[in-house]
């Protein structure tokens, strides 16, 4: 797949979620099934420049949209897990098992993992520095409560508290310049100071592993799960609360589906004091 064809491709799945099913004969590739969310057909084929191995286009899709997501190389990416998986054939890649023996559930979190370890440990994959392999994310136009919703699902968890916490820290307008301008869209920090992601996404999946993963969040996780990260991590604990209830009743309602059409209730809830959320990474 040269550049330009690469190019298209994210363009295209970049206005997906890699959930539904459309057809390649739709794009010029075949009758062969391919996963794609709302896959906008605009008359531009896409060709596809198989490696060594009949690749089933659902995993060299994912390949291509998580390193954008990642701000990685596709080329490299690709080789990487390629050599790493011994041609997607092996033992660790059937069960979805990438990173130091972990079981992922599904083939899309353990190519979100890879790609995340790449970013951060480049060496580890013979590369000498981020520099090797970086590349310019081309950002989704997918929204914070929709980028939410699809990894949410991903991870089982209870998607209004993710979005709760987004828009607690960053007003329910998502304006706020950590988010802007760092795709921060918890507050996290390390001793180093506050942390960045290459793209709004990989802020979004940061923020829902670390539910998942260090808090226990689940797709049962209530209301008063907040109380927990309150507690743990705001000063005045009760205030912050008082103000990620209100954002959490209206998410659960759909709140966010029309938020910033409705001026009069962002200006009641308001921008708010900003939770941190420390990484132990």
């Amino acid at each position: 797949m040269n550049k330009l064809e690469l190019l298209k491709l994210k363009k295209k799945l970049l206005t997906s979620a890699l959930i539904t099913t459309t057809t390649l004969e739709a794009i010029g590739l075949g009758s062969k099934e391919v996963n794609a969310t709302h896959l906008k057909v605009e008359n531009i084929p896409i060709a596809y420049a198989l490696k060594d191995v009949e690749l089933d286009k659902s995993e060299e899709e994912l390949i291509a949209y998580y390193s954008n997501v990642y701000g990685l190389n596709y080329d490299k990416t690709y080789e990487i897990i390629y050599n790493l998986t011994k041609g997607f054939d092996n033992y660790a890649w059937d069960t979805f098992s990438l990173l130091d023996g972990k079981i992922y559930d599904r083939k899309e979190n353990a190519i979100i993992a890879i790609c995340n370890d790449i970013r951060h440990n480049p060496k580890n994959y013979g590369l000498e520095s981020l520099n090797d392999i970086k590349e310019d994310v081309v950002e989704t136009d997918m929204s914070f409560e929709e980028l939410v919703e699809k990894h949410s699902d991903l991870q089982y968890i209870n998607k209004v508290i993710p979005a709760t916490i987004g828009h607690v820290e960053c007003g329910s307008d998502m304006n706020s310049s950590l988010y802007r301008r760092q795709n921060n869209c918890g507050g996290f920090r390390t001793q180093s100071g506050y942390m960045s992601f290459p793209s709004r996404e990989a802020g979004v999946i940061y923020l829902v592993n670390l539910l998942k993963d260090s808090y226990g969040c689940t797709i049962d996780s209530d209301k008063s799960f907040l109380n927990r990260i309150a507690a743990k991590y705001c000063e005045i604990p009760d205030h912050w609360i008082s103000l990620a209830y209100p954002f959490y009743n209206n998410i659960e309602n759909d709140f966010y589906h029309y938020a910033k059409q409705n001026p009069s209730i962002e200006n009641e809830i308001g921008v708010t004091k900003r939770l941190v959320i420390v990484s132990d990474n």
